[in-house]
């Protein structure tokens, strides 16, 4: 999203925001329920919060239409242009890091938020559908689940 941006730079950020925040920016768009308010189900949407949910959509158009007034502005060269924005397949919730330093995001905000790692999988796939279906954003593909797996999280002794 840039430095414009209230959280950050994606998805993710809303995912990882704690929920003891002191930003109120984070803390509105905070996606993910405290482990006290998540209500039983089998849908993933019980771990998310939905007036946070909402809020990140119209953030993340806010920022699309905004980009698309600077493509589409009269001094642009690129006015028309179709836009193609990089999606992710399917992330793959774990714990491993994506380079010294980097990571792991998922794994350490689903722990955090005592999400059952079963349940890892599934939500990262409801939540990268969510977004093109709530948004005017077309997408060439959903995330599916036939053939991911899941590892199971690495124990401190295998570190």
């Amino acid at each position: 999203m840039g430095r414009d941006s209230p959280v950050g730079n994606d998805l993710f950020d809303t995912i990882l925001t704690p929920a003891d925040t002191p930003d109120p920016a984070k803390a509105a768009l905070r996606l993910l329920q405290t482990p006290a308010n998540v209500p039983v189900g089998t849908s993933m949407s019980k771990y998310v919060r939905p007036g946070a949910w909402t809020a990140f959509l119209d953030m993340i158009t806010k920022c699309f239409e905004a980009m698309i007034a600077r493509r589409d502005d009269p001094n642009s060269q690129s006015k028309g242009i179709p836009i193609f924005v990089h999606t992710y397949n399917c992330p793959q919730p774990r714990n491993a890091s994506a380079g010294p330093g980097i990571g792991p995001w998922l794994c350490r905000a689903y722990t955090t938020y005592q999400i059952p790692s079963s349940d890892w999988l599934p939500l990262t796939t409801y939540l990268i559908n969510q977004w093109p279906q709530a948004s005017r954003i077309r997408t060439s593909a959903p995330c599916t689940l036939s053939g991911a797996s899941i590892p199971r999280p690495r124990t401190q002794q295998e570190h």
